[in-house]
């Protein structure tokens, strides 16, 4: 036996299986309870029926169909009234509230993707119907059904195109962004800096910010002061401060002479100088309030004078800051865009998301092509013949 798309109607009517099958659907407009009769001649009863097979391209493990879905839903067209009032008008001249009366259709699964369809005409008195009735009604059954089928294979096969375009269409996209995120990352390699890292860079540009904008602020405020200082200020003889002080200012000039020693030795630093210039700042302003507490009064003049020296330590440390800083940017010019350990890790998974992506895209591409050349057509209907 073997396999072959449906002939002609008058091919189709010549198929007749002997055995008999219980009605399993039926198209009934009576009201009354259908009643299967057996091939008896005396009863003028005519039965023909044939086995037909489903083909679908669809793989039930990959994409969630079911061939049972299939045949369930070749059974409900073959019973469905869209198509069997047509083709019992065309095979015995009946419409759609006579033919009942003396036809019935009957579809019974009898393996995975085949269904017998039969249909089973008794004559009566009233009704007039061709002879061989039931085979050209079964043929007229038959050629609406492929010729159905046929119709929903090609809406398939056309959804199959649309999506396998729009799957080209999003891997040329994929391929592009691989291409520019490789770009990329071969210019990071060629200006990366091992030694910082993007939080170190961010950091030390901050930094820098901060510091010139507190510059900004006490310069100006030093201005101000001195200013207001110049115009009121009268030259009062200082007080000697008490010995305490004084010894304690002289030991601390001592230690800020041993370290600028030292500095020149290259065993200390700026900052180490400069906290020791702070160190005595402080001592004599701590012993010139001493010495007017001492004498019962603090004026404003000798308030701002204290600011303007807290100022001005303020000023020279943020200057030693930022020169270092500035030092450290200028051994790295920025004469290109320059990359970070953390910019080239990133990009490089960048790199691995646009590949990883245009492979998923390519192999759901070529998926869809194979199911293209393995099945195409999308949906096929076949008679079981047995013709060679």
């Amino acid at each position: 036996m073997r396999i072959r798309s449906l002939p002609l109607v008058a091919a189709v009517a010549a198929l007749s299986v002997s055995f008999v099958t219980v009605s399993v659907a039926q198209v009934d407009r009576t009201g009354r309870a259908p009643t299967v009769i057996g091939g008896d001649a005396t009863r003028n009863v005519q039965r023909a029926s044939c086995v037909l097979q489903f083909e679908s391209t669809a793989d039930p493990n990959r994409y969630g169909g079911s061939r049972t879905a299939d045949l369930q839903m070749l059974s409900a067209l073959l019973t469905s009234t869209a198509l069997v009032d047509p083709a019992a008008q065309k095979a015995m001249s009946l419409g759609p509230d006579e033919w009942p009366r003396v036809a019935q259709v009957e579809v019974t699964n009898v393996g995975s993707t085949t269904i017998r369809l039969g249909v089973v005409v008794t004559k009566n008195a009233d009704i007039k119907v061709p002879d061989a009735a039931a085979q050209v009604l079964l043929g007229e059954l038959a050629v609406r059904a492929k010729a159905a089928i046929d119709q929903l294979g090609k809406r398939q096969e056309q959804a199959a195109a649309d999506r396998l375009a729009a799957l080209e269409k999003e891997r040329d996209a994929a391929q592009t962004r691989l291409q520019e995120a490789q770009a990329k990352v071969r210019s990071a390699r060629g200006s990366v800096d091992p030694n910082e890292t993007g939080y170190q860079r961010a950091a030390t540009a901050n930094d820098r910010q901060t510091l010139e904008t507190s510059l900004a602020a006490q310069r100006v405020r030093l201005k101000i002061i001195q200013d207001e200082l110049a115009k009121g200020a009268a030259n009062k003889a200082s007080t000697p401060p008490p010995s305490p002080w004084q010894e304690l200012i002289v030991a601390r000039e001592k230690v800020r002479d041993a370290l600028r020693a030292r500095q020149a030795a290259g065993q200390a630093t700026d900052l180490e100088v400069l906290e020791a210039e702070a160190k005595i700042a402080e001592a004599k302003a701590s012993a010139a309030v001493a010495v007017r507490g001492s004498a019962g009064g603090f004026d404003s003049s000798d308030r701002w004078e204290n600011e303007v020296l807290s100022l001005r330590i303020g000023i020279a440390e943020s200057e030693a800051r930022l020169e270092i800083l500035n030092s450290r940017a200028a051994k790295n010019p920025t004469t290109a865009p320059t990359y970070t350990v953390d910019d080239l890790n990133r990009l490089q998974q960048d790199e691995m998301s646009a590949r990883q992506a245009l492979s998923d895209l390519t192999s759901q591409v070529e998926q869809v092509k194979r199911d293209r050349r393995t099945n195409p057509g999308g949906l096929k209907l076949n008679v079981l013949d047995g013709k060679q």
